[in-house]
């Protein structure tokens, strides 16, 4: 049975992931579908995200993984904002891509978080050392504006900060 037909009966020739981005129901029999019950493409469903597609003037959005036509995504559906927000296919190739995202996403994630540890884990300043050098540096500067007044007039002005 082919995809392309206006009634979905089986999910057979889908990639078993995308099957959870369709919806059986029963909208009545016809000479198209006997049965009555078919599946339906869910274009609001929570885990659907864009895939590559090739935007032809004038054509629906094409899947560039197998060529056939991309199924629009509408996340808004929800919060009654009907506006297609992407395209997405159901064939292996595109499903692959979204897999593979995901992967680089966790993968991305867990190099922050491994960052911020080992920057968590950075030997911190000893406090007690600069607080020594700064005593120095100052008794230094003090002792040099004694006998200069343009070295007085820079550690006022050091001050006044």
């Amino acid at each position: 049975m082919k995809r392309e037909q206006k009634y979905l009966l089986s999910l057979e020739g889908i990639d078993p992931r995308a099957h959870k981005f369709y919806n059986y129901c029963y909208h009545g029999r016809s000479e198209a579908c006997p049965s009555g019950s078919s599946y339906f493409w869910d274009n609001d469903h929570p885990d659907l995200v864009p895939t590559e597609v090739y935007n032809l003037p004038r054509y629906q959005p094409i899947c560039a993984y197998c060529g056939a036509t991309a199924k629009s995504i509408q996340a808004g559906i929800p919060r009654g904002n009907y506006d297609v927000t992407g395209h997405a296919c159901d064939c292996s190739g595109a499903l692959d891509e979204v897999e593979h995202a995901g992967k680089v996403e966790a993968l991305q994630d867990r190099h922050d978080e491994e960052r911020e540890e080992l920057e968590r884990l950075a030997p911190k300043l000893p406090g007690e050392v600069l607080d020594k050098v700064l005593a120095q540096a100052w008794e230094t500067s003090l002792a040099g504006a004694k006998d200069s007044p343009g070295e007085r007039r820079k550690l006022l002005a050091l001050l006044a900060r």
